[in-house]
């Protein structure tokens, strides 16, 4: 889908950010200084920052701090943060790998 009319990460506001087409970003989401793509879609109301995330899917209102997602499926008001993983995190889970 993102290689055939989807990409909007041209488009969207970030702060400090880039993003590596295709991807598509919900306008609602918050993307601060990371690397955003290829092949990523986030969902309305996430907040992104300080992480590299690549060929993942991203549902809304989920939470990615200071890590590196690639190959990953992260739910609905999932939160992940810290070290390199390639995950899949459930809906309102929590997975902090910081300590």
């Amino acid at each position: 889908l993102l290689e055939h009319g989807q990409d909007n990460g041209h488009h969207v506001k970030t702060e400090n950010s880039l993003i590596i087409p295709p991807c598509h970003i919900h306008p609602s989401a918050v993307v601060k200084n990371s690397i955003i793509g290829p092949y990523v879609s986030i969902a309305e109301k996430c907040h992104i920052s300080n992480s590299i995330v690549r060929d993942s899917i991203i549902d809304e209102d989920a939470e990615i701090e200071n890590t590196m997602l690639d190959q990953s499926l992260i739910g609905k008001k999932a939160l992940v943060r810290g070290r390199y993983r390639k995950l899949n995190v459930d809906d309102s889970s929590a997975v902090d790998f910081s300590y």
